[in-house]
């Protein structure tokens, strides 16, 4: 286990796009460093696997979401407590049902398997296979699902490339990349400032602080059904799926609660923070947060509309889970929490990063 976290740490895993059989991964965002573990292993045993790494950015996510699932032969659940009751993956399990239903018709298996990274079961998943370790879940899944590592997938993880040509543009690559790095490093803590003034890294909100941007699609609006006082009652909320919308998020953090409701200004206690404040909440485009961590972090990720996000402090780990959210476009992070953490900014993703003098 901890040779697959240091071998995927800060890597991409490639999703399998293509008509072979394939995995579907379903999974609460917030729980993305632990699932990728489990997805790292099944791309390596050369399991044609997708998750949500594929959505092309400006697609449209549900539409693509429902696609995929309903084309898929397994889908392995990651189950925790935060994924019970988090709308999207309450209608990947809702239509991972339906679509096996279908399949069976058709004489086809459509594997369903619940894999607990906490203990916790999903009520709706009874009776169908549990793990809790990868040995257990490829000894369901079918050989059928297997494929040639590379076959489907637009790049892949540990390709070698061989040939006097190659090793040494590889060996180039790697001498300018030390060196660009030594260069950056040296910038960040003044090295030069008395060669190079002009060079500081003194920039403004305006300017782009991460060269490498995201591969960001066109920004479009989210259909979301009209959500005032008249048009919630039981036949809303069945039609769109949603079991107890109200329910009271469950913060795994105790701070977690503290660092959201200050952000949402949602001062009185005794009000708890539900789905509904979250997952179908139109009216927050920006956040700014004086204090996160990685659970906030993962719960951003499932505001709909959320275009800009403040980072004015906090200790965390990555933004891995803001990877593939529809709207967001510009994240902006402080000039102190830039220099003293280390957290993950993936390549590929639908915003950019800034950095503020603040």
């Amino acid at each position: 286990m901890e040779n697959q976290k240091r071998a995927f740490e800060g890597s991409k895993i490639p999703a399998y796009e293509g008509k072979d059989p394939y995995v579907f991964i379903s999974y609460r965002h917030m729980n993305s460093p632990r699932v990728m573990l489990d997805v790292g292993s099944l791309y390596h045993a050369k399991y044609r696997t997708w998750y949500d790494e594929g959505i092309a950015p400006g697609s449209e996510w549900p539409a693509n979401i429902a696609n995929h699932l309903r084309n898929a032969r397994a889908v392995v659940f990651f189950i925790s407590e935060s994924f019970i009751g988090a709308i999207n993956c309450e209608n990947e399990v809702e239509n991972a049902l339906k679509y096996e239903k279908e399949w069976k018709e058709k004489g086809a298996e459509y594997l369903l398997i619940q894999y607990s990274i906490d203990g916790t079961t999903h009520p709706k998943l009874e009776g169908y296979p549990l793990v809790s370790d990868t040995e257990t879940l490829f000894s369901l899944l079918s050989d059928s699902l297997i494929g040639d590592g590379k076959t489907g997938y637009s790049s892949a993880l540990g390709k070698v490339r061989r040939g006097n040509v190659w090793n040494i543009l590889i060996a180039l690559i790697i001498l300018l990349s030390a060196t660009m790095g030594m260069a950056v490093f040296g910038l960040q803590n003044g090295y030069f400032d008395k060669y190079f003034p002009d060079m500081r890294l003194n920039v403004s909100a305006e300017s782009i602080a991460y060269d490498e941007e995201g591969d960001m699609g066109e920004v479009q609006e989210v259909e979301l059904p009209d959500i005032t006082d008249d048009a919630i009652n039981d036949d809303f909320w069945k039609q769109i799926g949603v079991e107890n919308p109200a329910n009271e998020i469950e913060f795994q953090d105790e701070t977690s609660e503290s660092i959201l409701r200050s952000a949402l200004g949602k001062s009185d206690e005794s009000q708890p923070i539900t789905n509904l404040d979250v997952s179908y909440n139109k009216d927050v485009t920006e956040l700014w947060f004086e204090d996160i961590n990685d659970e906030v972090i993962g719960i951003i990720a499932d505001f709909p509309y959320l275009r800009k996000l403040h980072i004015a402090g906090g200790n965390f780990s990555t933004l891995e889970p803001l990877v593939n959210h529809i709207n967001l476009r510009r994240v902006y992070i402080s000039r102190s929490v830039w220099e003293h953490n280390k957290f993950i900014i993936p390549g590929k993703r639908t915003f950019r990063v800034y950095i503020e003098n603040v």
